[in-house]
């Protein structure tokens, strides 16, 4: 089976993974632009492969201990990169973004509203958080 038609399958069988994927890339796009949303999957696409396959293999413990995928009943139906399934290591990336997304709210100055209240926007949402914000000095 070729490449493109395990990814179609992997759609079909996993559409909540895509689903999710469009409303990050929906919400990080506007707010970081295409690039800087492109280098963010990527490298947690990355990150999360590597931490999912070093913690699969048969000595491997770390990141988050030993375990084996069941991947006998779905290898010829899904994509899998390096023993790992293509959508584990896809869902690292908006989870991820989700919690930054929630740290922000949590700690990021908001806009007002046009009635002086708070609006669930921030005040620049292109400008990440920095080191400051959590020794509340500006």
């Amino acid at each position: 089976m070729h490449t493109l038609d395990l990814l179609l399958h992997t759609v079909w069988f996993r559409p909540y993974v895509f689903v999710f994927l469009s409303v990050f890339l929906a919400f990080a796009i506007p707010a970081w632009g295409w690039r800087r949303t492109l280098v963010y999957t990527a490298a947690g696409y990355g990150l999360a492969l590597a931490a999912e396959h070093s913690s699969s293999l048969p000595n491997g413990w770390f990141p988050f201990g030993h375990y084996e995928y069941n991947s006998e009943p779905f290898l010829d139906k899904e994509l899998w990169v390096a023993g790992v399934p293509f959508m584990d290591s896809l869902s690292f990336v908006f989870l991820s973004f989700a919690g930054l997304q929630m740290a922000r709210l949590a700690t990021a100055p908001l806009k007002r509203g046009p009635r002086g209240w708070w609006d669930l926007r921030w005040a620049d949402p292109g400008r990440p958080n920095d080191w400051r914000i959590w020794t509340h000095r500006k």
